[in-house]
């Protein structure tokens, strides 16, 4: 992997990361708080923090496995999250980008077929 798309996958899993433990935090507290709000908000917003949490996955695979296909599910995970829950979805378009350019700057090769 080039070392620039080698910082871009870093940056977009490093991302990720802690925008899906966020949502965790975030939604957990809610439900603490106000359960029936809370778990309201949990509900709808669920589907967006399983794509998040998916793509979480797939970007540290992409990462450390440098598996070029990884970048591009996780790119495509975190854009079916953006459309699913629109009020979030300047949250994920940065990650989602990174994780565009880290599979354009990785080589295609045997380990990345």
């Amino acid at each position: 992997m080039k070392t620039k798309g080698r910082i871009a996958g870093f940056l977009c899993m490093l991302l990720t990361v802690l925008y899906a433990g966020y949502l965790v935090y975030y939604f957990y507290g809610a439900m603490q708080e106000d359960a029936v709000a809370g778990t309201l908000a949990t509900a709808l917003v669920t589907p967006h923090m399983v794509c998040v949490m998916i793509a979480a996955v797939f970007s540290i695979i992409g990462f450390f496995a440098k598996a070029r296909w990884a970048f591009l599910v996780t790119s495509i995970l975190l854009f079916v999250a953006g459309v699913i829950f629109l009020a979030y979805i300047m949250m994920v378009v940065i990650q989602a980008i990174l994780a565009l350019i880290a599979y354009a700057r990785m080589k295609p090769g045997p380990a990345n077929s």
